[in-house]
């Protein structure tokens, strides 16, 4: 394959790729080229121009190359060019194990035992299998996937990620769930964010614990039924979860009312250092909202568009945070168990709580 090196690729490569990053690039293969002698005598023994060279050089460092500086610098580079498959940040992951961590909750089984079982949430067991397959075909991760249970009898959650996440071997953790049902979870936005958080939930009833992930009202009370979900600062406004005993029950003649769909909502937080784990919170209002924060990994653009905005300016790690509105489609009260379709999810909206250079509303 041949592909001339004009100026419809190079502006390309600085689109896509990043002055900064082809900089760096560019520098490393120099530096590569060079061995041991000094940059100085390098340029002074590839160029009959040095002086221009170098200039050529500071330019892109201060992000000011035109075209022709670039192109100069390619063809005194002559990189080796490989074509990545993976999409931004996974490309960059560290090689070891992807731990996902899935929260237990106790509920009573008629028939089995008077003492409540822990049992997975559906939803959260459904995004754990999602996942695994997404990172396999989708995003090409090929790294072991270990599932680890955060329950109510882990009395040092903090001291136990922390553990997980000071291991060689880890690559990246995954947390499941809010804060309702994993208690990984405020560990997790907090590790990731580490500062005042880009978005909150919001329950119905006053949290049991100090949840960095949520907010009651001024009075410590929970929501109104009618205004629980997840509130995004930056947007000033709420992605509505439409709360259960808001949707219409089997009526006594087995059918059920108008209502055929319900709206959840769902966060996902993505932090990224390829010198350090990555670091992701995938978490729904409710079980919807935590697989649609799985699925939106499927949208490559959108990710990557996430991803390359979050590099802009800053220093790794790298992190971004979006806020999705989520219909989920009611099962039919006659359908057998079998023909339900569970996974049907509609992700109708993305908001981006940061960066806000990414320019994806709703």
């Amino acid at each position: 394959m041949v592909i001339p090196l004009n100026d419809e690729l190079i502006k390309y490569l600085v689109k896509n790729v990043g002055n900064d990053a082809l900089y760096r690039a560019i520098c490393a293969d120099i530096d590569l080229q060079r061995g041991n002698e000094s940059r100085e005598i390098y340029l002074e023994r590839k160029g009959r121009r040095p002086d221009a060279l170098r200039r050529s050089l500071e330019r892109m460092k201060k992000g000011e190359a035109s075209n022709d500086d670039i192109r100069k610098l390619l063809l005194l580079a002559d990189p080796f060019i490989r074509l990545e498959t993976r999409p931004m940040p996974w490309r960059d992951m560290p090689r070891g194990r992807v731990l996902v961590f899935l929260g237990v909750r106790s509920v009573p089984v008629p028939g089995v035992r008077s003492i409540p079982q822990p049992f997975v949430g559906y939803r959260d067991m459904e995004a754990c299998l999602e996942l695994q397959e997404i990172l396999a075909k989708d995003l090409r991760v090929d790294r072991p996937v270990e599932l680890r249970v955060v329950g109510p009898e882990i009395t040092d959650v903090v001291g136990t990620m922390e553990g997980h996440l000071k291991q060689k071997d880890t690559a990246m953790i995954v947390v499941l769930g809010s804060s309702v049902v994993n208690p990984a979870s405020n560990w997790i936005a907090e590790k990731i964010w580490q500062g005042p958080l880009p978005f909150s939930f919001r329950f119905a009833f006053p949290e049991p614990h100090a949840w960095s992930t949520s907010s009651a009202k001024s009075d410590g009370s929970g929501w109104a039924k009618e205004d629980e979900g997840i509130y995004v600062p930056s947007l000033h406004e709420t992605v509505r979860r439409t709360h259960d005993d808001l949707i219409p029950n089997t009526g006594a003649d087995g059918n059920r009312q108008t209502r055929a769909s319900a709206k959840d909502a769902g966060v996902l937080m993505v932090r990224y250092d390829p010198f350090q784990p990555f670091l992701m919170l995938a978490a729904g209002h409710g079980g919807a909202g935590t697989l649609a924060a799985i699925q939106i990994l499927k949208r490559r653009t959108l990710i990557d568009d996430l991803a390359r905005n979050a590099e802009i300016g800053s220093n790794p790690p790298s992190r971004f945070c979006a806020v999705l509105d989520v219909s989920r489609r009611i099962p039919d009260a006659q359908q057998g168990e079998a023909e339900r379709d569970l996974g049907n999810l509609d992700i109708r909206a993305v908001k981006v709580a940061w960066p806000a250079s990414a320019g994806l509303g709703s």
